[in-house]
């Protein structure tokens, strides 16, 4: 067979086959009820078929795929779990519900790291999210990852959980700033001196920083979630300049005090003990500082120095005595000011407690230590101290409670209750000596130590003694000088002649003998003299045989009164 007669038996095949197709074409079309027009192309008739074919195929593809991702948009949002490919602190929350995104989460922030801290552009620290008050909102960050959607498909969803600054973790941020602000600032410092190899020379104020609190607090409140996501929290501070920057205007007066040094002496106005503190060029010129108008001291520094002096034994072993170094600190600067040398203190006591003996009364307390009765009852509120027992405790105040004012140290009135007698002492020598009457048993004197506290030259009193059914007297006090309160609003003191109502003068105006209602009274001469030489704030030390001397010159003047009445 040659190649001619093969090539149209190709042909007459290819042409039976495109009959073929046509035929069955028209055949479906008709079984369809759509055959196309008779005068459609063939090429025509192929594309519908094939297209119809497709149409039927997808169906099948189609259907099975909408089923499978409405069955998927159902699942995750009638679950309340989250979509796949949201991932938060390190950990994949994919279909999680809201108490297991809680607990992943919260074991997550357990192991945050810790958040640096800037202060000034500086880094110089760093605190965990909790130190800074800084919670984790799981609830609303199981929210935040809810809303994400399918966000997450294909490569993930970085979440940034929700966190939060309030309440009581507002106060935890705030602490932690407050403790931290302590480390950080730097007080200013005026300008001061130093003593070196015994020279005075000047020291330039130096600028302090504080730590602006409230700025941070904002930052934390306001945005704690891009702290977090960044991990720094940035901190500003503010500058305080010194009141006095340059030395120079003080720096004659500063040697010349630093040189010759500072004597500090502690006064005892109940045992009239004075114990001196010498301070040399070396610590003068550690607790000096430029002021604007003169010298003065540096707070922290001095207050050091007292405390120092204070837990040493220099004031006694038990510690009981001490010097208030806020009225230390005042008494040198206003020494300081007069350009004075020397500084007089006063040394305080603590507050003690009183075991009660066999046969104690209150009353009996009182006499012995020398707090009236009425101090000691403000000392024990509550309780009944009309009964007290044997080996009971009794709160008893400082002793400066009978000395509540600034103290005339070198003057002294030491009154004999026994002997019914007072001498008076000023800077050691004895100014007066004559004899007094005191209260009587009914109503007697109390012992102690006490002070002037008030004058007031002609004075009123009265008594229940001095009523009767219309209206009570009263009796008029030359010269009185009130020591202390009996209780509230009722003083006793010295005093001179006391008219009655009825125009007589108490006890004649006779002393040496118990005869007042507490008060101290001398014949009205000597009153009057004492009344113009007693300053307020004048020691008065009241001496009996149920409380014994406590000074030096109350133990003198007991001699020379003694010697009085026996020889």
């Amino acid at each position: 067979m040659n190649r001619m007669t093969v090539l149209n038996q190709s042909r007459a095949r290819g042409a039976r086959a495109r009959l073929e197709a046509r035929r069955r074409t028209q055949e479906r079309a008709r079984q369809h009820h759509s055959a196309p027009p008779a005068h459609t192309p063939l090429w025509l008739a192929d594309l519908v078929f094939y297209a119809r074919r497709l149409l039927q195929l997808r169906a099948f593809i189609v259907v099975p795929i909408l089923a499978a991702v409405l069955f998927f948009f159902g699942y995750f949002t009638f679950s309340g779990r989250v979509y796949p490919g949201v991932h938060s602190l390190g950990q994949n929350l994919s279909s999680l519900r809201e108490e297991q995104l809680t607990e992943v989460l919260q074991a997550a922030w357990q192991e945050q790291s810790p958040i640096r801290i800037h202060l000034d552009g500086q880094e110089i620290a760093s605190a965990s999210p909790a130190q800074l008050g800084m919670q984790l909102d799981a609830s609303a960050t199981f929210a935040r990852a809810r809303r994400v959607g399918l966000a997450g498909l294909p490569f993930g969803y970085a979440l940034t959980p929700v966190i939060s600054v309030t309440g009581q973790d507002y106060l935890t941020a705030q602490q932690y700033l407050l403790d931290f602000k302590q480390q950080v600032d730097t007080p200013p410092a005026n300008a001061s001196y130093r003593y070196v190899a015994g020279e005075v020379q000047p020291v330039a104020g130096v600028t302090g920083r504080e730590l602006d609190i409230m700025a941070a607090l904002d930052q934390l409140s306001g945005n704690p979630s891009r702290i977090w996501r960044r991990g720094e929290l940035h901190l500003t501070s503010t500058t305080i300049e010194p009141w006095v920057a340059d030395p120079l205007p003080l720096l004659e007066s500063a040697q010349s005090i630093i040189r010759s040094g500072f004597e500090l002496v502690g006064y005892d106005p109940y045992t009239n003990e004075t114990t001196t503190f010498s301070a040399g060029p070396a610590d003068v010129a550690n607790w000096l500082e430029a002021g604007p108008n003169h010298l003065q001291l540096q707070s922290n520094r001095f207050r050091a120095m007292i405390t120092a002096i204070n837990t040493s034994q220099m004031l006694g072993e038990d510690n009981a005595r001490f010097i208030d170094a806020n009225y230390a600190y005042r008494k040198v600067n206003d020494a300081l000011a007069q350009k004075e040398r020397t500084v007089t203190l006063r040394i305080n006591y603590r507050p003690t407690v009183y075991t009660v003996e066999n046969g104690d009364t209150v009353y009996d307390i009182a006499r012995k230590t020398g707090v009236p009765f009425g101090l000691i009852a403000e000392t024990n509120p509550g309780r009944d101290l009309n009964y007290v027992f044997v080996g009971e405790k009794i709160q008893l105040p400082t002793r400066d409670i009978t000395i509540p004012n600034d103290v005339i140290a070198h003057k002294r009135i030491v009154v004999d209750l026994d002997q019914q007698h007072l001498i008076a002492y000023e800077h050691g020598e004895v100014i007066f000596d004559w004899g007094i009457s005191s209260g009587m048993e009914s109503d007697p004197t109390l012992p102690g130590v006490y002070q002037i506290l008030s004058h007031t030259e002609v004075a009123h009193g009265s008594s229940f003694r001095l009523c009767n059914d219309e209206a009570c007297g009263a009796w008029v006090m030359h010269f009185f000088m009130g020591i202390y309160e009996v209780r509230p609003g009722l003083m006793n003191g010295f005093h001179g002649a006391v008219q009655l109502p009825n125009g007589f003068f108490l006890n004649g105006n006779e002393v040496n003998e118990p005869s007042t209602l507490g008060c101290v009274m001398s014949g009205n001469e000597n009153a009057e003299k004492l009344y113009h030489w007693a300053e307020q704030g004048t020691i008065v030390e009241i001496i009996g045989d149920d409380y014994l001397p406590q000074s030096d010159l109350a133990r003198h003047a007991k001699r020379i009164i003694d010697n009085h009445y026996t020889s």
